[in-house]
């Protein structure tokens, strides 16, 4: 969808389009800044769909937004939006989760799934492909310990720590089963075998982690899948740089994101910056580095953390989470004069013993003097020998 939600203590916010209500301030009007959900409080969680929004709060589901397909859960006729939340029927207590698909909506209780809305493809899983204005229980997931679920494009999945299972449309293989046609019902996701941990329904694909390596299926014509090429894939293919050590996955219309290591990496469509690396790519097969510079520097906040003491040699390895290590060379996790001296030392362009002071003065070209002052304080510092070192071509990612 166009529109984007988030929890705060005294309640939900959301802001973008508001064309049918999904922003659930009793109005339709867009909004570019956060509003505050009607009548809400604070909530357990929230999951945004297309044109819809529901959130759990004290066990029980409410949505607003568009209605065109039932995807509001409470029983009344199609139509194209309520702008204040309602009550899911039958599900006021109870629920442990929830997830907003495209147009349709499912709900986690304990024991059992339930979804309701659009169900052309069978994405609602009640073996039928008839729009449901009220939830219907998931076929076949009552005695399989259900832990988790994800609502995508046209699809739905579920797992548990022994399995995975994908309902819905089949076109591009995002169920995972080896075929391409569609199923109503619940089906085994292939070669996933046991440990999941975590799934993301995305527009035409599907993500998911085995432990804690991260595994996608389906469409791939943007990379989507993550596995070094944009070939669509009907079994699960590991994504690339990301066979262990991940937290958390996310699944969008055609791009991922996941945590690793209190890192961000996504891959897929790029062409709106959904990238975060300040590129608009339109194919990222692997996944990038999520990165960020808001001191306005030049230098990425990723870049500007010593993840750990900078050991390494100026001429050995580095990781590559880590490039500041080569600032900090005497391993003090933190960026000082001493760093800088000694990296300016390495590069010749200064002499052991001698002062910051003393070495402008007395090998800096006159041509380059303006260096001095490079942070405007009136005197040399810190940033005035990052700024220079940036000058001449060592920057802070990609130090020698």
């Amino acid at each position: 969808g166009a529109h984007s939600c988030a929890l705060k203590d005294d309640g939900v916010w959301c802001w973008g389009d508001n064309f049918f209500g999904q922003l659930g301030n009793n109005s339709t009007t867009d909004s570019p800044v956060p509003v505050m959900v009607s009548g809400l409080g604070p909530v357990a969680a929230i999951s945004a769909g297309s044109g819809h929004t529901c959130a759990l709060k004290d066990g029980g589901v409410w949505c607003w937004g568009s209605n065109t397909n039932g995807q509001l859960g409470n029983n009344s006729p199609p139509s194209n939006g309520v702008s204040v939340p309602v009550a899911v029927l039958g599900l006021e207590s109870g629920v442990i989760a929830i997830s907003a698909g495209q147009e349709h909506t499912c709900a986690l209780k304990t024991g059992s799934v339930w979804c309701w809305g659009y169900n052309l493809y069978g994405q609602l899983g009640d073996n039928s492909t008839t729009r449901r204005l009220a939830p219907v229980e998931v076929s076949g997931l009552s005695a399989v310990g259900i832990t988790g679920i994800s609502g995508g494009g046209l699809h739905t999945c579920a797992y548990s720590i022994s399995l995975a299972r994908c309902w819905g449309r089949n076109i591009n293989g995002q169920l995972g089963n080896g075929g391409t046609t569609d199923s109503p019902v619940p089906i085994a996701v292939a070669n996933i075998g046991t440990s999941v941990s975590a799934i993301g329904a995305g527009g035409s694909h599907t993500c998911a982690l085995k432990v804690d390596a991260a595994w996608c299926w389906g469409y791939n014509p943007f990379g989507q899948l993550g596995d070094n090429s944009t070939t669509q894939s009907t079994v699960p293919v590991a994504v690339s740089g990301l066979s262990s050590g991940v937290n958390a996955i996310t699944a969008g219309s055609a791009h991922n994101c996941a945590l690793k290591g209190g890192v961000a990496w996504c891959w897929g469509y790029g062409n709106f910056g959904q990238m975060g690396n300040g590129t608009t790519t339109i194919v990222n097969s692997v996944p990038v580095l999520v990165s960020w510079d808001s001191d306005g520097d030049g230098c990425t906040d990723q870049e500007e953390q010593a993840v750990g003491p900078g050991t390494e040699s100026f001429g050995g390895e580095r990781s590559p989470l880590d490039p500041w290590d080569f600032y900090d060379v005497d391993g003090t996790k933190s960026i000082t004069l001493s760093d800088t001296l000694l990296i300016l030392e390495h590069f010749g362009h200064a002499h052991d013993g001698d002062a910051l002071d003393p070495f402008l003065d007395r090998y800096v070209p006159d041509s380059l003097k303006p260096w001095r002052t490079a942070a405007a304080t009136g005197g040399v510092n810190l940033a005035d020998a990052l700024a220079n070192l940036r000058s001449f071509g060592h920057s802070c990612s990609a130090l020698p």
